[in-house]
């Protein structure tokens, strides 16, 4: 049996994290790899866009440290081409993400990969139950 592949689309205005977390419990529970894939905003400053690329990728590698598998994407020409490039190449079987409104970012470039790809869909709302939580700039699991 191959491992699930769960690609969790993540922008600027997500300063939560919800679906990420999210995806990281689902990840524990089943053994699945998460592939976090930043979409940039031309709008937003570079230095908030620094600050939300280092959060994430402090993220991913403390996830690592707990044995997750994760890992860091970000596209550098075509959102969507890459998303979807990056979907048939490593066969994801899942998105999960967090909704920035009807015209934001990560809406409209799921509504464009789910366009040009087979693909399963959740949108995560509001706050999530999960395994992980956040803590001050750091991710622990919960004992059990």
């Amino acid at each position: 049996m191959s491992r699930e592949k769960i690609l969790v689309p993540v922008g600027v205005g997500h300063q939560d994290f919800d679906a990420l977390y999210h995806a990281l419990s689902v990840a524990e529970r089943v053994q699945a790899k998460v592939y976090v894939f930043y979409i940039a905003d031309p709008k937003a400053s570079q230095s908030t866009d620094e600050l939300v690329i280092r959060h994430l990728k402090e993220l991913v590698a403390k996830a690592c440290q707990e044995g997750l598998a994760v890992s860091f994407h970000m596209a550098h020409g075509s959102v969507v081409h890459e998303a979807v490039e990056l979907i048939n190449d490593n066969q994801i079987d899942l998105i999960v993400f967090e909704s920035d409104g009807r015209h934001g970012l990560v809406n409209k470039t799921v509504e464009k990969i789910i366009a040009a790809v087979e693909i399963q869909v959740v949108r995560v709302n509001g706050k999530t139950t999960s395994t992980y939580r956040r803590r001050k700039d750091e991710l622990r699991c919960r004992s059990s």
